[in-house]
C-alpha cells in the first residue's frame, strides 16, 4: 500500500517468485468490506503493472485487499493485507485552539480573539467556527469558517451570561471544540457618576470659587478632567467655563463674569470612556453690584436667589 485518502486507495505488489512455467497475464485485484464476508472485483491491471489505485471508497469504511496473479492456467493464491485500511484523509482533524477569550466587552458586543491549535493534525488549518451556547445547546455563530483568529459577537443582551467556545477544521475536518468561556455583557468601563452640586465658596467682582465633591463612581476609569459649566438665569444654554483648561481637582475658580449678572453653575465628571451625567445646578448667585456693596463677605452673608 503506497498511499490513501477518504476515496481512494493505492495499492501496490510483487511479482510472484514463480510462474509455474507459464507467463503471468496480469493481476486481479479484489476488495471487502471488513463488515461483510465476500470480497468484490476492485480492477485487474496487465502483467507489467504492479499497482493500482482503488477507488469510489466509502469514507471511514475499512476494507480488506487482496491481489491474484493470472496466467494462462488460472489464478494463484492471493496475497491479502496483513490489516484493514480505512479509507480517510492521511491526516487528522487539527486539536482544540487556545488562549479562549472575550475582549472589549460591552453591554451589547464582544469581541472573541484565540489562537491556533498547538497540533494542525498534519494539515494547515483552513478555518475556525465559533459556537455560542443557547438553551443548553451549542450552536453556530458563524456558518461559514473564519480564517482569522477573532469574531465580533454584537448581538448580545445587556447583562446577559454567554459561553463560548472555538473548533478549529482543517482538510480532515472540525477538531475537538476548545473549553469553553464564560462572559457577562456589560462595559468593562463605564462614564462617571454624578457629582455633588457644587458649593460657591468664595466670590469677587468677576469671579466665583467653587467646590464639588467627586461622584461615587469613576466608572472604574480614572477621572480625567471635570467639565465646569455656568449659565446665566436668562439664559437656555450652559457654557463651558474652562474650555482648553483641565480641572482634576474637585474645585475651579470661573473668571471673567458680568457684572450685575445671575449666574448658575454645574459641573461633569469626564474618563477615558466619556463625560457622566452633569451635576444638579448651583444656587444662583448675582455678582458686581452686591460684591461691591459687601466686599468679600462669605457667600452666606450675599444675597441669593432661589430658583
Amino acid at each position: 500500500m503506497a498511499a490513501f485518502d477518504k476515496e481512494f486507495v493505492d495499492l501496490e505488489w510483487e511479482i510472484p517468485e514463480t510462474d509455474n512455467g507459464e507467463p503471468i497475464t496480469g493481476y486481479l485485484v479484489q476488495r471487502r468490506d471488513v463488515t461483510k464476508s465476500a470480497f468484490i472485483q476492485q480492477g485487474k491491471t496487465d502483467a507489467k503493472t504492479l499497482n493500482l489505485r482503488a477507488s469510489k471508497l466509502i469514507a471511514g469504511t475499512q476494507y480488506m485487499f487482496r491481489v491474484f496473479a493470472i496466467n494462462s492456467i488460472g489464478q494463484s493464491a492471493p496475497a491479502e493485507l496483513k490489516e484493514p485500511v480505512t479509507a480517510k484523509v492521511p491526516f487528522d482533524p487539527p486539536g482544540p485552539p487556545v488562549k479562549l477569550r472575550a475582549e472589549e466587552v460591552t453591554k451589547a458586543s464582544a469581541m472573541i480573539r484565540f489562537e491556533s491549535p498547538e497540533d494542525d493534525g498534519g494539515s494547515p488549518v483552513t478555518g475556525y467556527y465559533v459556537e455560542k451556547k443557547l438553551d443548553g445547546k451549542w450552536a453556530k455563530v458563524n456558518r461559514m469558517a473564519i480564517t482569522v483568529l477573532e469574531l465580533l459577537l454584537d448581538d448580545l443582551d445587556e447583562n446577559c451570561k454567554y459561553k463560548v467556545r472555538v473548533i478549529a477544521e482543517n482538510a480532515a475536518g472540525v477538531g475537538k471544540p476548545c473549553s469553553e468561556i464564560i462572559f457577562v455583557a456589560r462595559n468593562d468601563f463605564d462614564v462617571p457618576g454624578k457629582p455633588e452640586q457644587p458649593q460657591v465658596l468664595s466670590i469677587t467682582e468677576t469671579s466665583a470659587e467653587l467646590s464639588w465633591a467627586a461622584p461615587k463612581s469613576d466608572g472604574r476609569s480614572p477621572i480625567t478632567n471635570y467639565i465646569v459649566e455656568l449659565r446665566r438665569k436668562r439664559d437656555t444654554k450652559w457654557k463651558v467655563a474652562n474650555s482648553g483648561e483641565k480641572v482634576t481637582e474637585t474645585k475651579y475658580e470661573v473668571k471673567r463674569l458680568q457684572k450685575g449678572e445671575e449666574f448658575e453653575f454645574r459641573v461633569t465628571a469626564k474618563n477615558n470612556v466619556g463625560p457622566g451625567q452633569p451635576s444638579d445646578p448651583s444656587k444662583i448667585v448675582k455678582y458686581g453690584l452686591y460684591c461691591l456693596f459687601f466686599g468679600l463677605n462669605k457667600l452666606n452673608e450675599l444675597h441669593v436667589t432661589k430658583k
